[in-house]
């Protein structure tokens, strides 16, 4: 498993230790899909604002860090597990088509 201890630093740097988060219990609830697979995220980014995303992208481009992406949804939807060894996971919370 590949760690981006830089790429994580320079986030947290960023955007602020409150949208970043590093802590186990917060990877792991991360962690899982509606599949119940688990692949550990490095971090949690919580953007506050669209500027964060584009934050998150550029800095993920920059260090070569895969990111996945999840939006909010029922727990009885359908799922599709996004890449293995993804090491950030940005929720995008309060988005809705």
């Amino acid at each position: 498993m590949h760690s981006h201890p830089a790429a994580t630093q320079a986030l947290i740097v960023k955007l602020g230790a409150e949208k970043v988060r590093t802590d186990e219990a917060t990877c792991f609830a991360a962690s899982f899909d509606n599949m119940r697979l688990s692949f550990m995220p490095e971090a949690v980014i919580r953007p506050g604002e669209e500027a964060d995303i584009g934050i998150v992208l550029k800095l993920a481009n920059e260090h070569r860090v895969p990111v996945t992406v999840r939006h909010p949804r029922p727990p009885v939807a359908p799922s599709r597990p996004g890449p293995k060894r993804s090491r950030h996971h940005v929720p995008v919370a309060g988005r809705r088509p």
